[in-house]
């Protein structure tokens, strides 16, 4: 693909060069990287702040054990400000969310396998090398990471085979239940990173004006919209939102994927229809927090709003029993499963509070790359769906519970 600088990889600050030097150190080679080296940008409409990139190496002398190609993940401070637009964003310092987006992912996948341990069962791509943001005076930082064949992705506009949702499900269970049973290995890990992304987005103003733009769109749910504004106050300071996230664990420490939904996730179709996970991805908002986020996340948008009015109860004890099984002996969070569905019920609404202004704007995002016809009319339906049952579903929880901030 022609490039104005043949040297930089999608017009970035990060070059081949750079990706030949840290092959050449992690891998121990002296390869070099060849004349027919070749970038393809991939996933596009999928990321909000990163970039990914198809890289084809050409490798030249000694290449054993070097990859053929490797998704290269990049992320500056660029597409993070376009973000500012949306309404209720004003991010001042789109750098430093970059950087903590960007070091955070990279943190994990420096960490999974070797510090961490997680298992083999847990489908995550294969980590080859990175750099944090700002290195050597960059404006970018980046991560190469496996890349596999015949995958397609999944949007917010899709549903997938109950089937699917369970798989997802246990694979959130050995993320969530080996941070349960070996607690000690995530001790260093703090809320610095998620809170330098995230505290601009999750103010009571900013998600206050957003809301009022749903209602504008969607005046026949106003009135939910009212109740669940109420209990947005709760993130009128990061504190008292923290506070209720952890309360619904029981102040336990448990690690969590923090953007959970089919977009971060490759699938490969199957003969028949059906959908197979074949590696969890985007961890940038990997962090110590509440797995119910994750689960409300996936529940609400992988299936029909009818399946999860039928399906959900199944579902979260489908997971409560893997959790329990990967928490191996170790103290667990709950009393029993009324106890976790009780709690959440309460995160459900707290989820509802940020995820529907993100709903909002990624819907509107998602459907700009869509050519017009009827399935862009029945896509833009299923998210439209989605994001008025988790308002009314939260108005019932609201009132069952009697909510506040």
């Amino acid at each position: 693909m022609a490039d104005l600088n043949p040297e930089a990889i999608g017009g970035s600050s990060i070059t081949w060069d750079i990706l030949k030097k840290d092959f050449q150190a992690v891998f121990n080679s002296t390869a070099k990287i060849g004349p027919n080296r070749r970038w393809q940008r991939i996933g596009e409409g999928n990321g909000c702040i990163s970039e990914i990139f198809l890289a084809t190496f050409d490798w030249q002398g000694d290449s054993v054990g070097l990859p053929e190609k490797a998704c290269i993940k990049i992320t500056n401070s660029n597409r993070l400000a376009a973000i500012g637009s949306s309404p209720g964003v004003n991010l001042d310092d789109a750098v430093e969310n970059a950087r903590a987006a960007n070091d955070n992912e990279l943190y994990f996948f420096e960490n999974a396998r070797d510090k961490w341990r997680y298992p083999a069962e847990l489908r995550i791509p294969k980590f080859y090398c990175g750099r944090k943001l700002g290195v050597d005076g960059l404006d970018a930082g980046y991560f190469a990471i496996e890349h596999f064949n015949d995958v397609v992705t999944r949007h917010l506009y899709h549903e997938i085979q109950e089937s699917a949702i369970l798989d997802v499900l246990e694979q959130l269970s050995i993320v969530n239940g080996h941070s349960i049973r070996y607690p000690e290995l995530y001790a260093e890990i703090t809320g610095d990173n998620h809170k330098t992304m995230m505290a601009e987005f999750l103010t009571f103003e900013a998600l206050s004006k957003i809301l009022d733009a749903v209602a504008e769109e969607f005046p026949d749910i106003k009135e939910e919209l009212e109740e669940l504004r109420a209990v947005t106050k709760m993130f009128e300071s990061w504190e008292g939102y923290q506070e209720k996230v952890f309360a619904a664990c029981h102040h336990h420490r448990i690690f969590i994927h923090g953007d959970l939904w089919l977009g971060n996730m490759l699938w490969r179709k199957e003969e028949n229809g059906d959908y197979t996970m074949v590696s969890l991805i985007d961890w940038q908002v990997s962090r110590i927090g509440n797995p119910h986020e994750d689960i409300v996340r996936l529940l609400a948008c992988a299936q029909t709003t009818e399946d999860y009015d039928k399906k959900k109860t199944a579902q979260l004890h489908y997971y409560y029993d893997k959790l329990r099984e990967y928490s191996g002996d170790a103290p667990f969070p709950w009393k029993d499963f009324q106890d976790f569905m009780d709690t959440y019920e309460h995160s459900y609404v707290h989820m509802t509070c940020k995820f529907t202004p993100m709903l909002l704007n990624l819907r509107k995002m998602l459907m700009s790359n869509l050519a017009e016809g009827p399935a862009k009319v029945a896509y833009e339906a299923s998210v439209t769906s989605k994001l008025k049952h988790m308002v009314t579903e939260s108005s019932r929880l609201i009132r069952k519970w009697n909510l506040t901030a």
